[in-house]
């Protein structure tokens, strides 16, 4: 079940950066917001997870507004 998850939040990423490389090296890059970690490391809690839907959410929203 939390395979699913991860994969459909990587989507996502690639969604929101609208660049699969982009979305990857956001996904490997370690994050101040996720207390170094990357955020495929940081999907492995449930915590991560949620902080990891956050940035995204915020990403594409800013992606929205920017237009």
């Amino acid at each position: 079940m939390q395979e699913n998850a991860n994969e459909r939040l990587i989507a996502k990423a690639a969604e929101v950066f609208e660049d699969s490389k982009q979305a990857e090296l956001w996904l490997k890059s370690p994050n101040p917001l996720l207390r170094g970690q990357t955020p495929l490391e940081a999907l492995d809690t449930l915590e991560g997870e949620a902080r990891v839907k956050r940035q995204l959410n915020w990403f594409a929203g800013r992606r929205i507004r920017r237009g």
